[in-house]
């Protein structure tokens, strides 16, 4: 079992903004999973200030189109991307500047509602170039 220490060690060495924004999300109790979060830029004619083409990973398996925002509900520099899949499941990643994050999951019913959702909170690395990137928009 890899103990959360190596894994922020592992985290700070990647170089920011080469492998995409990395944002790790611990496990709340021994039953669950971490959750890690990759968004990378893929830039598109169609980018604007309050919509940047991203792609977000899921534990680098499930990749799916997202978007991305600058939050201006609060004076801070922050953003909010927001992914959905094939299914209509929602992810949001909301983080600030000094890297503090949130990621939501809510997944689709059969009646087409969003389930209530679980949120983690944890840590984007490599958040100050795209923070420059996108609020230049």
């Amino acid at each position: 079992m890899v103990g959360p220490g190596l894994i922020l060690a592992m985290l700070y060495s990647i170089q920011p903004g080469s492998d995409g924004l990395i944002c790790h999300f611990p496990s709340t109790s021994p039953d669950q999973k971490a959750i890690h979060v990759r968004i990378e830029d893929t830039p598109s004619l169609n980018d604007r200030p309050d919509h940047i083409r991203v792609d977000m990973a899921l534990n680098d398996k499930v990749v799916m189109r997202a978007a991305a925002r600058p939050i201006t509900d609060t004076e801070e520099n922050d953003m909010l991307v927001l992914g959905k899949n094939d299914i209509r499941d929602v992810y949001t990643l909301g983080f600030r500047e000094d890297g503090k994050a949130a990621f939501s999951i809510r997944l689709a019913k059969d009646n087409g509602a969003l389930s209530e959702g679980i949120t983690r909170i944890g840590e984007c690395y490599g958040v100050a170039p795209y923070l420059k990137k996108w609020l230049s928009i």
